[in-house]
């Protein structure tokens, strides 16, 4: 294992009731990285974190923290930290004594004890309120708390379980902006499970994008989202459309697709597609233009009608059915023209770089 890695996963395979819901994870995890697993309920991202931290053995495989194997090794000497889903405050104990709980169960004297809460509650935005009971807390306090709690150990790594989940969508973008924050002045490496594909996107040096207990693509954001391997991620992560299409032509750089519409599309690739070759191809929401019917006819363009127009507030959202009786979603961050409403004929522009060639 590199003097650069956290945490390994090699093979990792867990059942439960002779159901299996990890099928060989390999996932390595750089020291001082954000990394969110990402994926539907049961895909298996919270059995994953379960097993790093120590309350499930693999059936399977080996986990590696800091090239310690650690299959055996009891969850409190793993040296982690763990943030839950619903706080797991201790309610008759003040902020004080629920970050200072670790440190007490690990013996701390009791000097330290008082400098690495003192510093855990700063690092929170929550210095002063020390006495105060959870009680007394928003829901956004009470999470900073826990996430204090866990600081205060100083973990090798950071495990969150959905810790943003019950908060509302406002108390939730803050403690996004924290987490961001926290992660870039301590550079803890930093585990975090989430269904919520906004949040890893926005949280997350690399993403593992997780589906029936397998890893379907490790990436960063940028690259999780212009360039998903399969249609799983494609569809799982932001809005996009699906078209099958046939090679008619190969170029340096890019082919010629005959799409199930019957139209011609130019897709940017530097993969060896010989003609003849069947590809699914998906184009995000937001990387297709809405001409009028009248634009000039170019390769990469769908005939369609539109079907509905919404105003969505950041966006203006576009269904238009092409010739195939498909209907395709088209997100435009500016208002179209004002001819393009319901029943209108009008082309989509799609640039070749924008398609996206899917497993």
């Amino acid at each position: 294992m590199s003097d650069s890695l956290a945490l390994s996963l090699s093979g990792v395979s867990k059942s439960f009731d002779k159901t299996a819901i990890l099928k060989g994870i390999n996932l390595d995890v750089r020291k001082g990285e954000f990394i969110s697993l990402l994926g539907p309920s049961g895909c298996g991202k919270t059995t994953t974190l379960n097993l790093i931290a120590g309350f499930s053995k693999p059936d399977a495989g080996d986990i590696l923290i800091s090239g310690r194997r650690v299959n055996d090794m009891p969850s409190h000497h793993r040296h982690l930290g763990m943030v839950f889903q619903g706080h797991a405050l201790f309610p008759h104990m003040n902020c004080f004594d629920n970050v200072a709980f670790g440190l007490r169960m690990r013996k701390a004297a009791d000097s330290e004890i008082r400098s690495r809460v003192g510093e855990a509650l700063e690092l929170v935005r929550l210095s002063g309120m020390e006495k105060r009971f959870p009680r007394e807390l928003s829901g956004g306090q009470q999470q900073r708390v826990g996430l204090a709690r866990a600081l205060a150990v100083k973990p090798e790594i950071l495990l969150l379980d959905e810790p943003l989940s019950n908060l509302d969508a406002k108390l939730r973008k803050a403690m996004q902006s924290e987490l961001r924050a926290i992660h870039t002045k301590i550079r803890t490496t930093m585990v975090y499970v989430t269904h919520d594909q906004e949040e890893a996107l926005t949280l997350s040096n690399r993403i593992a994008v997780m589906n029936d207990g397998r890893l379907e693509q490790l990436d960063t954001p940028e690259g999780i989202y212009l360039q998903p391997r399969t249609r799983f991620v494609a569809d799982f992560i932001g809005s996009s459309n699906f078209l099958r299409g046939t090679v008619i032509e190969c170029r340096p750089g890019s082919v010629v697709a005959k799409l199930e519409t019957g139209e011609n599309a130019i897709v940017r690739t530097d993969k060896n597609l010989p003609a003849g070759s069947e590809i699914q191809l998906g184009v995000r929401s937001d990387r297709i233009l809405v001409l009028s019917a009248d634009a000039p006819i170019s390769q990469g363009a769908l005939s369609g009608k539109v079907l509905d127009r919404v105003f969505a507030g950041s966006q203006f959202q576009i269904l238009v059915e092409v010739a195939s009786g498909q209907r395709i979603s088209v997100h435009l961050n500016e208002a179209p023209s004002a001819n393009v409403v319901p029943g209108a004929s009008v082309r989509l522009e799609i640039a070749p770089s924008n398609w996206m060639i899917l497993q």
